[in-house]
């Protein structure tokens, strides 16, 4: 068999990849002027597969390292999120950053890149690992690590650092949407690769609780209120943000 007909390697969960492709299928088959898409991060090339051949987009991929990505798939650019992307404004219809943002050490500049890069009125699909979540909350409070899967430290020489898979930075919602909201983005819908088991429980035991703390901070009035007390960002493990460009 061919290359171009072998489905890529898969670099992230495949609940998320799951959760996210559904995500993509249902907007591209209710905003049927979406044609073109970047794919960022690409990794192996495993979504931008999926686009191209099983929704008919035109897709261009970028990553850090191409030596992961399948180059049958679609144009490929080695690019770093943590500099200028080299597109122009305006330029794809659905911009996906899929466990991109975790990794970059400049998040601000990040989410402007990728906004700078969506058409007006279209649509920017990032995925990150959840942070708000109570086991993540514990875990940072107990132990100072964020990530939940990956706790070790590693030598600043080994491959994982300097391709900038090593850096995990810690995402507060609250500073993402301000970012989002800061360039012309608005937060349609979050969805979740599933929930955790512990994480939901104490959701659910401290929720008075969560509810007051975050009205302390937030009016209730304002849409970020919604999002910090419901149990997709409580007890989710990796959630799917659905964008659109103002």
């Amino acid at each position: 068999m061919s290359s171009q007909h072998q489905t890529p390697k898969l670099y992230t969960m495949e609940s998320l990849f799951r959760v996210t492709k559904r995500v993509i299928t249902d907007l591209v088959n209710n905003e049927k002027d979406i044609k073109t898409v970047l794919d960022l991060p690409s990794g192996g090339g495993a979504l931008a597969y999926y686009l191209k051949n099983q929704l008919g987009l035109s897709v261009v991929a970028a990553d850090i390292d191409p030596n992961k990505f399948d180059a049958s798939v679609c144009p490929f650019f080695k690019v770093d999120l943590n500099q200028v992307l080299p597109f122009g404004d305006n330029s794809f219809d659905l911009v996906v950053c899929m466990e991109g943002l975790k990794h970059v050490s400049y998040l601000e500049l990040a989410i402007k890149e990728l906004a700078r890069v969506t058409k007006k009125g279209c649509y920017l699909i990032v995925t990150i690992p959840n942070d708000l979540c109570m086991e993540a909350r514990l875990s940072y409070f107990f132990d100072g690590f964020v990530d939940l899967e990956w706790k070790r430290a590693l030598p600043p020489n080994h491959p994982d650092v300097t391709n900038y898979l090593y850096i995990k930075s810690l995402i507060s919602l609250p500073y993402l949407y301000f970012y989002f909201e800061q360039n012309g983005l608005r937060l349609l819908k979050t969805e979740t690769s599933h929930y955790r088991f512990w994480s939901l429980l104490l959701a659910l035991l401290l929720y008075p609780i969560l509810i007051i703390a975050v009205w302390r901070r937030v009016s209730v009035h304002h849409p970020l209120f919604r999002e910090m007390i419901s149990l997709v960002w409580l007890a989710g493990k990796r959630n799917v943000l659905v964008l659109k460009k103002n």
